[in-house]
């Protein structure tokens, strides 16, 4: 769970509740993001004529991160198109990190049957756990002016922000910290990228919802 794709699925949960605090497309496109931030921060990509390259396409150790190397060497192509074609990665990791995470005591799963129509899977930070320690880590990097921050964690407070989650799971979230993350001495070319694509996909989507609903309402009227 060290990687700021797994990172970010775990944050992005109401610790409360265990509800996300994305939708599921939305929070797909955020992983996708944090893959690239990753291979970025493993020195895995480097950016060329605003294409991403593969510059090493050894075994990362993670089978999610390893297919999209695979993903990236197929044909150029930009962070944009990239984070589209990581969509279908980044779903089946969620729903495997949910697993793993339950399986080392990091959250408790919870279900709701509903109407005995369906059932909603909920995923609560357990108290005590590494997932607590780390929401402590973020916390105390992301509300307090001045503190120095990790790679991976001012990664991953950028890919929390750009899918506009930051301030929801920070309620104290300071902006120039949350600045510093996006902008650090770790957010290389592909790591901004990332980040950019992350919340132009995040807003074009907002903005086809909140069309959708107002063209609906305006019909029904």
């Amino acid at each position: 769970m060290n990687g700021v794709a797994e990172r970010f699925i775990l944050l992005a949960l109401d610790p409360s509740t265990g509800e996300p605090l994305t939708q599921a497309g939305f929070a797909d496109v955020a992983i996708a993001g944090a893959f690239l931030a990753d291979l970025s921060l493993r020195d895995r990509i480097a950016i060329s004529d605003d294409s991403v390259v593969v510059t090493d396409d050894s075994p990362t150790g993670s089978t999610a991160l390893d297919a999209c190397i695979t993903t990236i060497g197929e044909k150029p192509r930009d962070a944009g198109a990239l984070i589209t074609a990581f969509c279908p990665i980044a779903h089946r990791r969620r729903d495997e990190v949910f697993v793993e995470a339950e399986q080392a005591g990091l959250v408790e799963h919870l279900t709701r049957r509903h109407l005995w129509l369906y059932t909603t899977h909920r995923y609560k930070p357990v108290a005590g756990s590494s997932l607590v320690h780390l929401f402590a880590e973020v916390q105390r990097a992301i509300t307090s002016p001045g503190v120095s921050m990790t790679p991976e964690i001012g990664a991953l407070i950028a890919v929390l922000d750009a899918a506009q989650i930051a301030t929801r799971r920070f309620p104290g979230a300071d902006q120039q910290q949350i600045e510093a993350a996006r902008t650090g001495a770790w957010a290389q070319s592909a790591v901004r990228s990332a980040t950019e694509q992350i919340q132009l996909a995040v807003m074009v989507a907002l903005t086809a919802a909140t069309t959708a609903a107002t063209t609906a309402a305006i019909t029904s009227n």
